[in-house]
């Protein structure tokens, strides 16, 4: 009796936990930010071609903007004015490029890079421009 007891509730614990879909890994990240920031997880939709002008630039060389999915928003900050949800396609600007940081030699802090499909976790920060809601800068994020 007490095998079967057993059995059973641990039959009914295994059914009840919570299984994600193969291949499909949750991403988790703090709620609370600084000002002006937002937790997301995102995904890179599309790449933008350089166009900065000014041809000593980083962003001249290597792509600096894409459009991201916001696949989740983990928690804002106080002052984010734009507002963003999931499922939301944004253009942001990478700090760094969305090229491996490799390309910059004394940087202590390495970043893989990011193309078109990747998933990944970051905090946004908003910056205001005059006459704009202003735009969202990526200095940093994680790929799992």
């Amino acid at each position: 009796m007490g095998n079967n007891l057993f059995i059973v509730l641990s039959l009914m614990f295994f059914c009840a936990c919570k299984t994600l879909p193969e291949n499909k890994v949750e991403h988790t990240m703090p709620a609370a930010t600084n000002p002006g920031t937002c937790n997301i997880e995102g995904k890179i939709v599309a790449i933008m071609e350089p166009t900065d002008k000014d041809t000593s630039s980083i962003c001249s060389k290597y792509p600096c903007r894409a459009k991201v999915q916001i696949i989740k928003v983990f928690g804002c900050g106080s002052a984010v004015s734009i507002p963003i949800h999931g499922d939301d396609i944004s253009e942001m600007q990478f700090a760094y490029t969305l090229h491996s940081t490799e390309i910059f030699p004394g940087m202590k802090t390495h970043f893989p890079g990011l193309k078109k499909g990747d998933v990944f976790l970051a905090t946004i920060t908003q910056h205001m421009t005059m006459g704009s809601a202003g735009s969202f800068m990526i200095y940093a994020y994680e790929v799992e």
